[in-house]
């Protein structure tokens, strides 16, 4: 199905879902959760979610817009049979899947995950969910463990040609960013795993 095109449309279609489990049961990454944060959002400060997300990370991290970048900045992305898709743009999913980055804008973000000095990102890294036997955990879009190298968070994602792997080890100051302009199926698992062959 197409995605809603406002907000309106959105809160409607939203109406007309009923969950088939109880909340966490079992623990899931959510776009529609992610949708329905960038509407509370923009009704807690009474403006767009993309002014938001300028002011409070993009301008003081000095990162570029992600919500409209220049046609002529984008890469191109892929089908696993190689046929071009066109860029992905719908607004109303700009806090679920939208944005478009650099992997250097991206590697500057998660720079800033790292070092974890700011209160919300500390919040952001604290888990609120656990496996039954501690050994994974979900925090805000973060799935965390621990690795050789300390504590680890992770976050993938794909759409529209593309497929990307954020991981994060807090302890070894080690950020790591992979891209992919081809999303065919299991293009995050391989990007994941590649990255796991690579830190050893």
């Amino acid at each position: 199905p197409r995605p809603p095109s406002t907000r309106g449309e959105f809160l409607r279609q939203l109406t007309r879902v009923l969950p088939r489990l109880p909340p966490g049961e079992p623990p899931a990454n959510s776009n529609v959760g992610a949708m329905l944060l960038g509407v509370a959002l923009e009704k807690i400060y009474g403006e767009p979610f993309e002014s938001i997300l300028a002011r409070e990370i993009e301008k003081p991290l000095r990162m570029e817009r992600g919500a409209a970048p220049a046609d002529r900045l984008l890469a191109r992305g892929y089908t696993a049979a190689n046929d071009p898709l066109p860029p992905f743009a719908a607004k109303t999913q700009y806090a679920s899947l939208g944005l478009r980055y650099s992997a250097e804008d991206l590697l500057t973000f998660a720079s800033w995950q790292v070092v974890e000095r700011d209160a919300s990102v500390k919040l952001a890294h604290r888990p609120t969910w656990w496996t039954p036997d501690g050994r994974r955990g979900v925090a805000f879009f973060w799935i965390v463990g621990d690795s050789p190298h300390g504590r680890r968070l992770q976050h993938s994602g794909s759409t529209f040609g593309f497929a990307s792997f954020c991981d994060l080890y807090p302890e070894a100051k080690l950020a790591v960013v992979i891209l992919s302009n081809k999303a065919a199926d299991g293009a995050q698992m391989r990007v994941a795993a590649r990255r796991r062959r690579d830190l050893g």
